[in-house]
């Protein structure tokens, strides 16, 4: 004898399926939003990273997690000493974290273990850089470029580690276009 459905019955099955539908349809939005708010955030806002060498020691150890800030460097000109990522100039297919050592319209001179800065008609001066070790080498690679004058949107980079850091030095000034953010560790040492 063929087993038969009742309306009530028929009726209840039809409304749990239609709320199992509706509650699904929620979840599935939500999913959605929260998963373009994440790429929102990631892409134009914040990104976190982590540290791949030991070019910012002492200031940033090597395997350290960090923040990448994206909107305050197209708001406002980087300063000086600020920590940020940008990508390598030459080749475009890296990314590095560095301290901000020079600025447009300044030369920065590499010399007597140590970076003079002139400002555009002004004097030289040595920089003081309190975060480095005491023992550190400031140098340039042999025959390398040992002044550097940059123009609008450049600026002269160096790793605080100064023996271990492919930086300006190597590469010259970063434009302001390839600064991708500023750098917020999580672990200062």
């Amino acid at each position: 004898m063929p087993s038969s459905i009742s309306l009530p019955q028929l009726n209840a099955t039809r409304s749990y399926i239609h709320d199992a539908e509706r509650y699904l349809g929620r979840v599935t939005s939500i999913i959605a939003h929260t998963a373009f708010i994440i790429l929102i955030i990631r892409f134009f806002i914040a990104e976190p990273g982590i540290t791949d060498g030991i070019s910012m020691e002492p200031t940033i150890r090597d395997h350290t997690m960090f923040t990448v800030e994206k909107i305050s460097p197209i708001i406002i000109s980087p300063k000086r000493f600020d920590i940020v990522q940008h990508i390598e100039p030459i080749k475009l297919d890296q990314s590095f974290v560095k301290r901000i050592i020079g600025l447009p319209g300044e030369t920065v001179t590499i010399k007597q273990n140590s970076v003079f800065i002139r400002e555009s008609g002004g004097e030289e001066y040595m920089l003081s850089e309190p975060y480095l070790r005491p023992d550190v080498v400031i140098s340039v690679p042999y025959r390398a470029q040992r002044e550097f004058l940059l123009a609008d949107n450049e600026y002269f980079v160096l790793g605080d580690n100064r023996q271990n850091s492919n930086d300006s030095r190597a590469y010259g000034p970063v434009h302001r276009n390839l600064i991708t953010g500023k750098v917020f560790p999580f672990v200062l040492h």
